[in-house]
Formats: structure tokens, sequence, C-alpha cells
């Protein structure tokens, strides 16, 4: 897959989580947790990850509220210290995305956390 490039790195908006509010996600026999999502790709904490770049995984995502978006053509992009880049062709809509910036802000409010309402807003302005 051809992410690489500029065009397609900020092709679709990215929505960073906050550490409490982060899905989970399944890949191969494994769980971890997603610490960024886009409709074509996904950062995701991992330790002790042993696929090398390149490689096609099976992968899921489990979102707070019970749904399940199972990501098509996925494949390990990049491999980082503890975070790995995963891409995809398809398994999050700009629906599921909207959904989720709206929990996440919604929760920012009642908490008071200024801090990610402000980065929220940012992201969404670039």
């Amino acid at each position: 897959m051809d992410w690489v490039s500029k065009e397609k790195k900020r092709r679709y908006f990215r929505l960073r989580y906050p550490r409490t509010r982060r899905p989970r996600i399944e890949v191969n026999d494994g769980m971890c947790e997603v610490v960024e999502v886009s409709e074509g790709g996904l950062r995701l904490r991992a330790e002790d990850w042993d696929l090398p770049e390149g490689s096609d995984v099976i992968a899921r995502i489990h979102f707070s509220d019970g749904e399940v978006c199972f990501l098509n053509n996925a494949e390990v992009h990049r491999v980082d210290k503890d975070e790995v880049v995963i891409v995809f062709t398809g398994g999050v809509s700009l629906k599921r995305m909207a959904k989720e910036q709206r929990k996440i802000l919604r929760a920012s409010i009642l908490e008071g956390d200024h801090a990610a309402i402000e980065a929220l807003r940012l992201r969404h302005n670039t």
C-alpha cells in the first residue's frame, strides 16, 4: 500500500484518543490499545511487537459501545519502539470517526479536560 506520500498522509482526518478513552484492537491473536485512528490507518501501542513492516494482519477494532470494525487489507506500515502503524483499505467509516470524535469531546467537556478539547479543535482545523 502506498500510504507514504505526503498527499496520502494527510488524506484522512486523524483522531487521537486520550489515554482513558482508547478502544482495543485485536491483531491476529493479541490485543493492543488504539492511540490514533483514521479511515485509512491507525497507530497502536504495542510492546514486544514481532511482525515486520509489510506483514499482512487480521485486525478488528473493539469500540467502547460494543461495535467491532473489521479492517480490510490491513498491513503493518511502520514499527517504532512501542508503537505500530497499520494501514488498511476500509473498515472505519467517516460516520464512525465522527461518532468517536463526539464521544471524546463530550467526555472531555464533562471531565473539564480543556487540553483535550483544545487538541481536538486544533486537529480538526488543520
